[in-house]
């Protein structure tokens, strides 16, 4: 199997060591073990802000355009036939990688699903979260229920149906986002 290695290195809301995970793994030899397994291995390739993004008013500002260059990262790995594997410091993530899903699509397909294995749901929204943290809506912005404007900024237009989400060990959600 042809993997490509993409990491991205942002958090905004959570310890800030999660940022350092991505090349943690990567520093352990994980594209070596890879390797050894006898798989392809490109990359990595690193989700990196330009100088007026970091410039940029705004941490959710910026989580959307590293979004966007996570987006490209892996639609260029689909295209290419190798199976993106992201490093995230966050799940916020994932509304990159839908993104670049989408768009890798060929012929383009609005209809796109997502397995979400995790202890918390991930699904709320501004009006639900009782701590605020971005980290605890990406289900809820790539489905669309929410800041429509990052997740457009990242390239996940039309957003996934809520219908197409599949979650698995969800154990911890907020009571307004239950």
């Amino acid at each position: 199997m042809k993997f490509a290695v993409i990491t991205l290195p942002y958090s905004v809301d959570t310890h800030k060591g999660a940022a350092a995970g991505p090349d943690a793994l990567l520093q352990a030899g994980l594209a070596d073990w890879l390797r050894e397994q006898g798989h392809d291995v490109v990359g990595p390739f690193h989700v990196k802000l330009t100088t007026d993004e970091e410039a940029a008013y705004g941490a959710w500002n910026k989580i959307g355009f590293a979004n966007a260059h996570l987006a490209r990262l892996v639609s260029e790995a689909a295209k290419e036939q190798a199976f993106p594997l992201l490093l995230e410091s966050n799940c916020y993530g994932a509304i990159g990688a839908l993104a670049g899903l989408q768009a890798s699509a060929d012929p383009p397909s609005p209809r796109l699903g997502m397995i979400w294995i995790d202890a918390h749901g991930d699904f709320n929204t501004p009006e639900t979260t009782l701590s605020g943290m971005l980290s605890g809506m990406p289900v809820a912005i790539a489905t669309g229920l929410c800041l429509h404007r990052l997740r457009k900024q990242a390239g996940l237009d039309p957003p996934i149906a809520p219908r197409d989400v599949v979650m698995v060990g969800v154990r911890a959600n907020d009571p307004l986002e239950q």
